[in-house]
């Protein structure tokens, strides 16, 4: 219904016509509307010479709740999450359609278990495949006899970013697609290495350290390291917490609500029993803070306790003030730990572990209650652990390679 009022077609009017083209993420509104300029995953890209001699254009995925009717000018568009009236319409059909087959079957089928078929059929219902198919839409609108030489987008194994290689790659073969993988790899993570046909790959998988990149090349034929503007090399000594006279705790939720408050009220109970460490939190830019706090009552909840604050500084700044951090699934927390920050990783019973550094982290630094954290903030073996879990670290985001960007703008 929304897309008969803000669906706007004037967007995909204009043949695209670029050397280079940009895939990225609008996370928040800017100030101006030409304001554009700080890309939180393309920011070493635009700061290459050679990449900035091309003509460059650049597709921006919505995920504020502003540009409801979109926006475009000469160097980029801001896409809907609408598309046409008409479209909506078969999209939802053929959604609602796979919905009933799978159900139906769950009751008939004697292939795959009844309730597995069921989870099936309500995924068909899920706003996020709608979404994916809005943007695939959207995308074929949009890629209508372009011409492009290269395309660059952020790869995390979403639905979307195989829905552009197959649309990149049937608009034009010559068009190389280059997938930049700028996260962590988790452990359960696994949409990214199923097996599936070429036409939904990438050509290039760039990728921004070495332990990403033991895991890549398993899978993809053709991955380089190009490094992340996320490595620091951090020169603060690591002291164990015994002898600080003052320790803060830096908390990392990622930008899931649901993880926002688990990692929330678990940073409180330990507050209430360590009234002497300072907590600060600090949210992921995905997240809607005000309406995430007022939602759990956070300022009633945190009234009687001075030491629990939330950050309004830069993620360097509370770095460097913190000696301690909380996380789960944040990958912010192996800048935090490049810099010599201790991490302590809060395994909640019965959740999946998503864990950025599992392939080193040791039970030392696993939390299940306050009262592991109680008894683990003095441990003596932290300074041990640290040294390796810091090299892990340094190796996980390396110095982006300006270099090797210019080689692959340049093929």
């Amino acid at each position: 219904i929304f897309s008969i009022f803000f669906f706007n077609s004037k967007l995909f009017q204009k043949k695209i016509k670029s050397e280079l083209l940009i895939v990225s993420h609008l996370l928040k509104p800017p100030l101006k509307i030409n304001d554009f300029k700080n890309d939180y995953y393309f920011s070493e890209f635009e700061k290459n010479k050679a990449f900035k001699k091309k003509k460059r254009f650049k597709i921006l995925i919505n995920h504020t709740s502003y540009f409801k009717k979109g926006f475009r000018d000469k160097k980029k568009i801001i896409l809907q999450n609408y598309t046409s009236f008409s479209s909506s319409i078969i999209i939802f059909s053929k959604l609602f359609f796979q919905f009933l087959r799978f159900f139906t079957l769950s009751f008939f089928s004697k292939v795959g278990s009844p309730a597995n078929l069921r989870i099936i059929a309500l995924e068909f219902l899920s706003p996020k495949t709608f979404n994916n198919l809005i943007f695939k839409n959207n995308l074929k609108l949009l890629m209508k006899k372009a011409e492009i030489k290269k395309v660059f987008f952020t790869f995390e194994g979403y639905g979307w970013e195989r829905f552009l290689c197959e649309i990149i790659k049937k608009n034009d073969k010559d068009t190389k697609v280059i997938a930049y993988q700028f996260a962590a790899l988790l452990k359960q993570q696994n949409s990214m290495f199923q097996k599936i046909h070429p036409r939904y790959l990438p050509h290039i998988v760039l990728t921004v350290g070495k332990i990403n990149f033991r895991i890549l090349k398993k899978k993809f034929s053709n991955v380089l390291i190009l490094g992340s503007s996320r490595h620091f090399f951090g020169r603060k000594k690591f002291i164990n917490n015994k002898h600080k006279k003052r320790i803060n705790c830096l908390v990392l939720p990622e930008g899931i609500d649901t993880e926002c408050k688990n990692l929330i009220y678990f940073t409180i109970k330990c507050a209430k029993n360590n009234p002497k460490i300072k907590f600060i939190l600090r949210f992921h830019p995905l997240t809607n803070v005000k309406k995430l706090l007022f939602s759990m009552k956070f300022l009633d909840s945190i009234k009687d306790y001075k030491n629990v604050v939330i950050s309004k500084k830069s993620l360097l700044s509370d770095i460097k003030s913190s000696s301690i951090c909380f996380y789960r699934g944040s990958t912010s927390v192996i800048t935090a730990v490049q810099y010599g920050v201790f991490p302590f990783y809060i395994d909640f019973e019965n959740k999946l572990n998503i864990d950025p550094m599992y392939k080193i982290n040791h039970l030392l630094c696993y939390l299940r209650t306050f009262r592991d954290f109680n008894l683990k903030i003095y441990e003596n073996a932290q300074l041990s652990m640290m040294k390796k879990i810091r090299r892990f670290a340094q190796n996980y985001f390396l110095k982006f390679n300006q270099s090797s960007l210019t080689k692959i703008v340049n093929i």
